[in-house]
Formats: structure tokens, C-alpha cells, sequence
């Protein structure tokens, strides 16, 4: 799903929900995201020396995650809203220690990358008060911060992720919100030991609804 499918899909539902109220407002979140890391080449694994053991117990470090952006929002079914969210992101991961198995090693490297997301929420209404949103997003790659080593031999200007939350009111147009993602393709690869690198994170964060629009045609 592209980002023109998104927002078609948005629109659609929007637009044939005669009496639908629009809401818009701004987003924002913090947390921690970092690698679920795949091999495919089981025959790639690497050698430990015990030295090396407390280093790569837990390779790979959370680093700060951070969301800012706008979202609409508009009534769809009976207690569910479709909603849409624009966001720049901070993602990527610590490296405590990696070995691509060629001899090539790095110690205390950092993955670092700035995304333009635009995820698509379902989300069911329990109360007024308390609601649960799952959605699909599409993540564009718009940077990332250079380093000294060519950690990724491959890696992916547009990918796909999952999303899922919660969110409650506590004031009047203000809402809390937890969420999980999870990338649904790589962010890259190593192609020297056939590594696959997924962002995952989690984060806690505020929505404050600016105004609403009320259709009545």
C-alpha cells in the first residue's frame, strides 16, 4: 500500500459518511525503537570468543524514538473512526557489537534515521473516553545521519509498518496515547552474512484535537 492508496482510502470512507465530523490536530510521541534482527544463513553464524561474550549478549541498544505531526479524524461505523496521521520520526538502533562474519567488526556504532510517516488507524470508540487503533503505515526514508561505517550494504527508502495503540481522554480535547510498530519489511540488510534489520518500537505520547468540522450535507 503507497501513500496515494492511503490517503484514497481515507478519503473514501470521509466522503461517504454523509454527516461525518472532521477532526484535526497536532501529535506527538516519545520512546524507545531498535532492531529485530533476521538471518537467513544459518551457516553465517558467527564465532564468540569469551571475551566477546558480554559484549554481544545484547548487540543491539535502544536508542530515543520521537514522533511529530498532524492527524485527521473522522466517524466511520458505529463506534469506529478511520483516522490519518502525518509524522516525521526518529528511528534506528544502538549496535553494542556486530561481526558480518568476513572479519569486518564494529563496537558502539549507532543506526540513525529521520522517516516521513503516514499511517491509516482503524479505532474502535469503548467509551468516550478510552479507545484501541490499528493501522498500516507507509514510512518514507527522508535521512540518515552519517557514520564512519557501511553497517547496511542494502538499505530501504520506503517500507511498510504495523501500528497498534491505545488512547485515553484526560482533558478535553487532549488524549494519552501508548503504541507498538513493528516493520513489516527490512529497513536493510547485510548481504555479507544475509542479516535483515526490522525496526520495532514502543512509545507513550499526546494528541490535542485543534477543531473540528462538522458536514451536514
Amino acid at each position: 500500500m503507497n501513500i496515494k492508496s492511503i490517503l484514497l482510502v481515507f478519503f473514501i470512507f470521509n466522503s461517504s459518511n454523509i454527516f461525518a465530523q472532521i477532526n484535526f490536530g497536532l501529535k506527538t510521541d516519545i520512546g524507545v525503537n531498535d532492531f529485530i534482527v533476521i538471518q537467513t544463513d544459518q551457516s553465517r553464524t558467527l564465532n564468540v570468543t569469551k571475551k566477546q561474550k558480554e559484549e554481544i549478549q545484547y548487540p543491539y541498544s535502544y536508542i530515543v524514538k520521537y514522533d511529530l505531526g498532524v492527524f485527521l479524524n473522522t466517524h466511520l461505523l458505529h463506534r469506529v473512526d478511520i483516522e490519518l496521521n502525518t509524522l516525521f520520526t526518529r528511528k534506528g538502533s544502538g549496535i553494542n557489537y556486530y561481526d558480518d562474519g568476513s572479519g569486518f567488526i564494529i563496537n558502539n556504532y549507532k543506526e540513525d534515521y529521520i522517516y516521513l510517516e503516514i499511517p491509516l488507524f482503524l479505532k474502535w470508540n469503548f467509551t468516550n473516553y478510552f479507545s484501541s487503533d490499528i493501522g498500516i503505515s507507509n514510512n518514507i526514508l527522508l535521512y540518515n545521519f552519517p557514520s564512519n561505517y557501511i553497517f547496511m550494504t542494502t538499505k530501504n527508502k520506503y517500507n511498510l509498518g504495523i501500528y497498534t495503540g491505545m488512547n485515553i481522554r484526560f482533558i478535553e480535547n487532549i488524549f494519552f496515547n501508548i503504541s507498538y510498530h513493528l516493520d513489516l519489511n527490512p529497513v536493510g540488510s547485510n548481504k555479507f552474512s544475509s542479516t535483515y534489520f526490522y525496526n520495532h518500537s514502543v512509545a507513550i505520547g499526546l494528541k490535542y484535537n485543534i477543531f473540528s468540522i462538522k458536514r451536514n450535507s
